[in-house]
């Protein structure tokens, strides 16, 4: 009931539903401190309208003053001249006469504002409200206006209707500005306030800005920096800072960046080729105050030099300066004569040098470093610097060609190193890990370029990584070969005449592997190539389901060979094999338990079927019901008949036992034994 009572409430006017008396809708304070009263007009005066009477007085409770009474019942407004409401706030209410009855409207106050300067670059207001007694249920926002010197009020803002102060941050320079209220009402008038000034002055510096980057451009040289855009409103520029050293006490102003959004700065005049310059940065406004400087930042300077006893170049540089969080890493980039531009390697945060091997003499080195902070959001470039070495002796060519396994069972190593490196000796490591720790096994002196070793290790089961690292006269190891591992194979018998393969992955080539080859050894025989698996692909089913069993031991070894793909920057193509690794199937017996030997040609011999047995000491015999032999053969290929090879007689129908025995693959005895019914329809 109450939804329905407010939705009257609302639109009585609209439906133009009649009022006896008039109430005051607007107090609207001119220029001049005349008010203008608006009201809503009468509309049902009992046929008989007398006067509206317009009273005022300085106070709620004072004396209120006639001051104007109007017979026309059809204006709405009028205005009062000499109120001197700029001066402070008057009350009015009116009074209806009509044959109805006398009525009085509500009291209103004309609102008072005063507009202070509190000296701290902002302006204050506080106003009154328009009711005597305001509601706290009010929904019309009050609207404040601003005029700054004379150019006319402008809607600058918006408050709620119970809130009667306003405080607005200044951003002009000597300049007057006037304020006023209106609140709107719903009859479609405004009640304005009186305007009031003073003079303001924005003495307050814009908010600070940060310095996302300080960077060295490759080509010139020159630096460039790059901050965030203050977020006060009255910027009108950047001061820019620099110095060599970051403790002195005043820093150089050296240039102004103008614009609010122009927030990069290139220092034409900058020598960061030659050391590291640091920047700081401050915003202004346009009363020329400067804001908080900003913390500096400092570009990195990189400088190479000749190291003899690495035979290498060592490029270090100063660490970035001016980041909140830490920095991530240092990139390091090298370009050599006019050759690409390569990436050579990346350092963590608090280390500040690189060793660049691999040097060739006489050739136009140049490098620079990339920063990158932790949160991956900025990156800061130093200078380009140059660097000519002499030739290097140290060598060009350490690759680890091969691990593989030999026939004697062990693991062969195989390494190349060029000819014109002067090295002491070549330092042989392994471990059983590829990451480490590795421990020194032997030292290889350097008689030929390819050098070999054999190490006596359990192939069968355990993987080792090996790799070599020159060592140089100065007693330092300058470089270090790629890791070469041996390949372990295992091979896994199945009840359904599948044997699985599995084995490691050959690490690491400079080729990487190209494919994997799979050999099969049957019965100790000649290996036999019998698939390529492709890289990546570490495992084998070899079915022999399918396969011509008859007459093997059951004996079957594999191993598989790993070969480099054709991508080795030496042009090596490195080949390793694996262990051997067996599998022994076990024996299978299959005889029938009947047969008819009358010469049909149908089941008229009994021969065992036999799988996975060595035909050496193989025998299969037949007993009659008294265990007396009647028939006994050593050739897996000769079945009986069913007559009695002792006395050359036919054997009677009935049941005989029979007895096989043989050697499996594994070298163990095998005996079966039997009935078999003998039939002759």
């Amino acid at each position: 009931m109450r939804r329905l009572l407010i939705y009257i409430f609302f639109f009585l006017p609209v439906l133009g539903f009649s009022s006896q008396w008039a109430d005051i809708t607007c107090l609207s304070v001119l220029q001049n401190g005349d008010v203008t009263v608006s009201w809503s007009v009468v509309t049902d005066d009992c046929s008989s309208f007398a006067s509206y009477e317009i009273y005022t007085s300085a106070t709620y409770a004072g004396t209120y003053t006639l001051i104007q009474s109007i017979s026309n019942k059809a204006i709405d407004t009028y205005t009062h001249t000499g109120a001197n409401s700029n001066l402070n706030s008057n009350y009015y209410f009116i009074k209806t006469t009509s044959a109805c009855d006398n009525f009085n409207s509500d009291t209103l106050n004309t609102i008072f504002l005063e507009v202070t300067n509190p000296g701290n670059s902002s302006a204050q207001l506080d106003w009154n409200s328009l009711d005597t007694f305001p509601s706290t249920n009010q929904t019309v926002d009050y609207y404040i206006f601003r005029n700054i010197n004379s150019s006319g009020y402008n809607l600058v803002d918006s408050v709620n209707s119970n809130t009667f102060s306003y405080n607005e941050e200044i951003h002009t320079c000597g300049e007057f500005i006037s304020y006023k209220i209106g609140l709107n009402s719903i009859s479609g008038c405004i009640s304005f306030s009186n305007n009031d000034s003073s003079e303001f002055t924005d003495e307050k510096g814009p908010e600070p800005v940060f310095i996302d980057t300080v960077s060295v451009f490759l080509s010139s040289g020159k630096t460039i920096l790059s901050w965030s855009k203050s977020p006060s409103p009255d910027v009108e520029g950047y001061w820019i800072y620099m110095e060599t050293d970051p403790s002195v006490t005043f820093w150089q102003e050296i240039d102004t960046v103008y614009g609010a959004d122009n927030t990069t700065y290139i220092n034409n005049n900058s020598s960061a080729s030659g050391h590291s310059e640091f920047y700081k940065v401050a915003p202004f406004d346009s009363c020329q105050n400067r804001g908080i400087i900003s913390e500096y930042h400092g570009t990195i300077y990189a400088f190479p030099y000749f190291d003899d006893c690495l035979a290498s170049v060592r490029l270090e540089w100063s660490h970035y300066k001016g980041w909140t969080d830490s920095i991530a890493q240092y990139k390091v980039y090298c370009k050599v004569d006019n050759n690409p531009e390569i990436f050579l390697g990346a350092v963590s945060g608090n280390v500040r040098q690189y060793i660049h091997s691999d040097i060739v003499g006489n050739s136009i080195y140049c490098y620079y470093v990339r920063a990158f902070n932790s949160s991956g959001t900025e990156t800061s470039t130093s200078n380009l610097t140059c660097i000519s070495p002499p030739t290097s002796s140290n060598p060009s060519i350490l690759n680890a060609d091969y691990a593989t396994v030999d026939s004697y069972n062990s693991v062969k190593l195989s390494f190349t190193i060029d000819a014109e490196s002067e090295i002491k000796f070549l330092k042989l490591l392994r471990s059983e890990n590829i990451d480490g720790p590795y421990e020194q096994i032997a030292k290889l002196n350097k008689t030929s370029t390819n050098l070999s070793y054999i190490d006596y290790v359990d192939i069968m089961k355990d993987v080792y990584f090996y790799k070599t690292v020159a060592n140089n006269k100065c007693d330092i190891d300058i470089k270090e070969s790629n890791v070469a591992n041996n390949i372990v194979l295992n091979v896994k018998n199945t009840s359904n005449l599948k044997h699985e393969l599995s084995w490691n992955k050959y690490e690491k080539w400079a080729g990487d592997v190209s494919y994997y080859n799979i050999y099969r050894i049957i019965d100790d025989g000649t290996a036999v190539f019998i698939y390529q698996q492709f890289y990546g692909i570490y495992t084998f089913i070899d079915d022999l389901s399918e396969f011509d069993l008859e007459g093997l031991s059951g004996k079957f070894c594999y191993y598989v060979e790993a070969v480099e793909g054709d991508f080795n920057p030496y042009g090596i193509k490195g080949v390793s094999r694996s262990n051997i690794a067996c599998a022994e199937q076990f024996p299978r017996v299959f005889i029938a338990n009947a047969f008819t030997p009358n010469y049909d040609g149908i089941n008229d011999v009994i021969i065992p079927y036999v799988l996975f047995a060595s035909p050496l000491d193989y025998i299969f015999t037949i007993y009659n019901r008294w265990g007396e032999v009647i028939f006994s053969t050593n050739k897996p290929s000769v079945g009986w008949d069913g007559n009695n090879t002792v006395n050359g007689k036919k054997c009677s129908v009935g049941t005989y036992v029979y007895h096989i025995k043989f050697t499996s693959a594994e070298n163990q005895t095998v005996e079966q034994s039997g009935n078999i019914t003998l039939y002759n329809p």
